[in-house]
């Protein structure tokens, strides 16, 4: 089965969820992944595999990976040949870097809002190894890993990640590098894209007649970006939503969180024009507010992130009293005289706590 056989409704449909794929995707590892294998079987006099034969299994699952690659392995050495793979990839696996352009590209995608996933050929903690090397741990809300289930190109990894993530499969998206990627997404009724700078020759991956064939991540990052419209939740145009805190850094009637309304420049932590916010929770709910009290053009906490009185149940301006609720900010009482805080629009999803920011005019 292709996406061809999606129909043109299913590949029209907004996408909800986004799943990378990691090797050959994301980061620039397939030289590395091949070299690994192949050095492996040297180091044991086994018949060394092709690069090109190495290169195609990058996605699979273990047993099937050394079942086409190395079919000639013995049983009793199997436990040297995984020791000798993996410490050659992970001699490697430390100054792999991801392609051009995608650390913007997973950066722009979080601050728009989409929610992002990974399912991956590697085990569960060489992915968790990744993820951590990276500081990518926060950008994506699930992952699923070959050796939890069954590996590519069964559906099993983007089906359970549809199903955790409460979206239907004809309204995700899969983006990978090989066909074991596409066979997964085809076989779940799952739009795909292929990208080709990764493991699999275009010819291979065009077989499965992919919503698009990309060759560098700009193009991926053009063909993506109309496509998820959907995920800034009504905003005008002009704005976009950026994640400012998790939600487990908000506790009800605790500590705020600060930020700028306007992104840090190269050269400055705080630029010029800095536009001082806060988020605290309360009933519930993130409350977010311009970090300006209405009596006097200052700061309201002091120490830092002490928004809330000793009850509780106010917002106050520690330089003069001025109090007020947090539920929409409204003046309360004290020197406010009635102007209240600027409310900022604000929604939770994906663990995270999102404001809505105006994009800066170029």
């Amino acid at each position: 089965m292709s996406t061809q056989h999606l129909g043109a409704g299913v590949q029209d449909l907004p996408v909800e969820l986004v799943v990378f794929d990691w090797d050959g995707t994301l980061i620039d590892s397939t030289a590395a992944l091949t070299d690994a294998l192949c050095l492996a079987a040297q180091d044991l006099s086994l018949p060394v595999p092709s690069r090109e034969k190495a290169s195609h299994v990058i996605g699979m699952g273990l047993r099937d990976a050394l079942d086409y690659a190395m079919p000639s392995l013995p049983p009793a050495q199997l436990p040297a040949f995984i020791e000798r793979y993996r410490h050659h990839f992970l001699v490697r696996d430390a100054l792999l870097q991801p392609f051009e352009g995608m650390v913007e590209l997973l950066d722009d995608l979080d601050a728009l809002g989409a929610p992002l996933a990974v399912a991956t050929g590697k085990s569960r903690a060489g992915l968790d190894r990744a993820l951590a090397q990276m500081g990518w741990r926060s950008l994506f809300i699930d992952t699923r890993c070959a050796d939890e289930g069954l590996p590519k190109p069964d559906p099993w990894m983007l089906r359970d990640l549809c199903e955790t993530c409460s979206v239907d499969p004809s309204r995700a998206l899969m983006i990978g590098d090989t066909t074991h990627d596409l066979g997964m997404a085809a076989a779940l009724g799952t739009r795909c894209v292929a990208v080709t700078y990764g493991a699999h020759p275009r010819d291979a991956l065009a077989q499965w007649s992919p919503a698009a064939v990309v060759d560098t991540v700009a193009q991926l990052r053009a063909w993506l970006w109309p496509r998820l419209a959907a995920a800034r939740h009504d905003l005008p145009a002009g704005w976009h939503w950026r994640s400012v805190c998790l939600s487990s850094e908000l506790l009800e009637g605790g500590a705020g969180v600060r930020f700028d309304l306007r992104p840090a420049s190269a050269d400055s932590a705080r630029p010029a024009g800095a536009q001082p916010a806060f988020v605290v929770r309360y009933q519930g709910q993130p409350r977010a507010y311009r970090n300006q009290c209405g009596h006097v053009s200052v700061e309201l906490d002091w120490p830092a992130g002490r928004f809330f009185d000793d009850s509780g149940l106010y917002l106050v301006c520690a330089t003069h009293g001025a109090m007020y609720r947090p539920a929409d900010g409204s003046c309360a009482g004290g020197p406010c005289r009635g102007r209240g805080l600027s409310p900022l629009r604000t929604r939770e999803s994906n663990g995270k706590v999102w404001v809505a920011f105006e994009i800066p005019a170029q």
